[in-house]
């Protein structure tokens, strides 16, 4: 059974569907396009995704997202993470329109009725047939990105009161903008949104020079949190209370140890092999062996050694992503006795370490000690 991470959040007002399975870590993130009409300054999309027409599922990318096995691939990733839902984001959802219907209507088919789906868009992309199309097609959940500032295109997402949807309003906590964010949550209590979602700002490596640029620095070293817009957040949060509007703050740091964290846990059960140890944040310990740049041998010849020759079992040792896994503790046994066995002639050849790394399909390593 796996361990979820709690965390106390700030929020008044129940939380949207959506929030409540992304703390559980119930929720993946189908990034559907980096397509926008936008250029927000504070923008977080790295550089991986900025201005490229990709699609990635949680950190795996979907080489072809509009064929039938791109589709296989979300669907496989969904389930080692199992998920109970999907966010969809970018960019904007709606600036590819039929890559986004066609993937809520194959998620609801897949998943059945109950699989929650929502997305974020910007009214600049918004029409009433739109939405209209997204509400037949089975989506639960809209987020509307406002710009506080300028408030010209507020009012197309109210188009969503014909919707059976669930609809509300997402936005940065932007700490030279605390009176119009206040004028806009004005605007949502006075035309009945359902829930406003602040999000810290953060620093991100695509848009940091930009926020600098404005005066905005991270809070400290420990955080990607910018500093003084949490404390926006928390007036909001009050200012929506005071209003009797739902108004839910979510930091940067509740992103990452908590929805994230928990998302790796149960990905980590789905994926973890015999030989890994898993911690409390889903991290997987394994032991590992690769070439060296010699090359003189191949990972198949120290697989087959260590099986024939030296004795271990195929429940000990695995041979995965151009390297082969074992238990640390195996490892740490091992190595040195395979190093004063005269009987071995390629361990000079092959690379020995203890890897801590996230359990997704990109396995970045944390934390490496070569041994």
């Amino acid at each position: 059974m796996v361990r979820l991470v709690k965390q106390k959040i700030l929020h008044y007002g129940s939380l949207a569907k959506g929030c409540k399975q992304c703390l559980r870590g119930r929720k993946s993130v189908l990034f559907i396009t980096s397509k926008c009409h936008y250029k927000c300054y504070y923008c977080p999309i790295s550089m991986d995704k900025r201005k490229k027409d990709v699609t990635k599922i949680n950190e795996k990318f979907i080489l072809h997202p509009d064929s039938e096995q791109g589709l296989q691939e979300v669907f496989d990733e969904i389930r080692l993470c199992q998920s109970k839902g999907v966010g969809i984001t970018g960019g904007d959802p709606l600036a590819t329109l039929e890559r986004t219907f066609r993937y809520v209507k194959e998620l609801k088919k897949e998943f059945g009725s109950s699989f929650h789906i929502h997305i974020y868009t910007s009214p600049q992309f918004v029409t009433k047939e739109k939405l209209l199309h997204l509400d037949s097609v089975g989506l639960n959940e809209i987020r509307f990105h406002l710009n506080v500032a300028d408030n010209k295109l507020w009012k197309r997402i109210l188009f969503a009161k014909e919707l059976h949807m669930r609809w509300g309003v997402e936005i940065p906590a932007l700490p030279d903008k605390l009176e119009e964010s206040k004028k806009m949550l004005d605007f949502c209590k006075a035309h009945n949104v359902m829930f406003v979602n602040v999000n810290e700002l953060e620093y991100s490596d695509s848009g940091n020079s930009s926020l600098a640029k404005k005066g905005f620095f991270v809070k400290s070293t420990l955080s990607y949190g910018i500093l003084d817009s949490e404390a926006v957040a928390q007036e909001l949060v009050a200012y929506g209370r005071k209003i009797g509007l739902r108004v839910h703050y979510c930091s940067a740091s509740f992103k990452d140890a908590v929805q994230l964290g928990n998302r790796f846990l149960l990905r980590a059960q789905s994926v973890a092999l015999p030989c890994d140890e898993v911690d409390s944040e889903g991290l997987l310990t394994r032991g590992e062996l690769r070439i060296t740049k010699k090359r003189k041998v191949t990972l198949e010849d120290v697989q087959t050694a260590l099986l024939e020759e030296i004795g271990l079992s195929s429940r000990e040792l695995f041979l995965e992503n151009n390297r082969l896994l074992l238990s640390p503790s195996l490892l740490k046994r091992l190595w040195p006795k395979l190093l004063r066995d005269e009987n071995v002639s390629w361990t000079d050849e092959v690379q020995p370490a203890i890897v801590k790394e996230y359990p997704t399909d990109d396995h970045f390593i944390v934390e490496k000690t070569l041994l």
